[in-house]
């Protein structure tokens, strides 16, 4: 059985008056080694009580130091990080300028070429377009992938000095042959 005070009295002890208690632990350090080593010496070697004993009963000032560095630690951090993602943004920005740009030219450039006829919304395409094959890769692509009015409009664009003009035809009459066939399969809705 414990021969000195319990633990209750050694942590008001602690709290309150550290030079008597660290008089107790001098004394039973050195008449009762076993309730020193069970009852004194966790008060000094547990690193999570407030303040780090000494012998003069005196607090050193060692946790506001640490508080201090690490907030300290914790602004710097930030500030590169802030650093870090403000010339991320700057760069990204001019990146986007410069895409911006070339979308702008490659726009204008379409747009002086294609004229849209407001009825139908298709481009009519003039003898002299330097791109008029564009328009067949368009539609095969389209028929390809077996969407055939889409298909239909970009084929019918072909001028007639393309080199692929006759295919572009043949594959307008495929088109209309497939179209003529779904009309005939489609079964007559009843209405109610």
């Amino acid at each position: 059985m414990a021969s000195g005070p319990s633990k209750q009295e050694l942590e008001m002890y602690w709290q309150s008056s550290r030079q008597y208690f660290d008089e107790l632990a001098e004394h039973y350090k050195q008449n009762d080694p076993e309730y020193y080593k069970e009852f004194i010496l966790p008060f000094y070697s547990n690193p999570f009580r407030t303040g780090s004993g000494s012998a003069s009963g005196k607090k050193s000032g060692c946790g506001a130091r640490t508080i201090i560095a690490i907030a300290l630690m914790l602004f710097i951090a930030g500030l590169g990080a802030a650093i870090f993602f403000l010339m991320y943004e700057q760069e990204n920005s001019s990146t986007d300028k410069k895409k911006d740009s070339e979308y702008r030219r490659e726009t204008e450039t379409k747009q002086e070429t294609i004229i849209t006829d407001s009825i139908s919304g298709i481009a009519p395409v003039e003898e002299t377009d330097p791109e008029t094959s564009i328009h067949y890769r368009r539609g095969l692509k389209l028929f390809e992938q077996k969407e055939y009015k889409l298909a239909e409009r970009y084929l019918k664009r072909v001028p007639q000095n393309d080199p692929n003009y006759e295919d572009a035809q043949r594959l307008l009459k495929i088109i209309d042959a497939l179209d003529k066939q779904d009309k005939r399969k489609k079964p007559i809705e009843r209405f109610r």
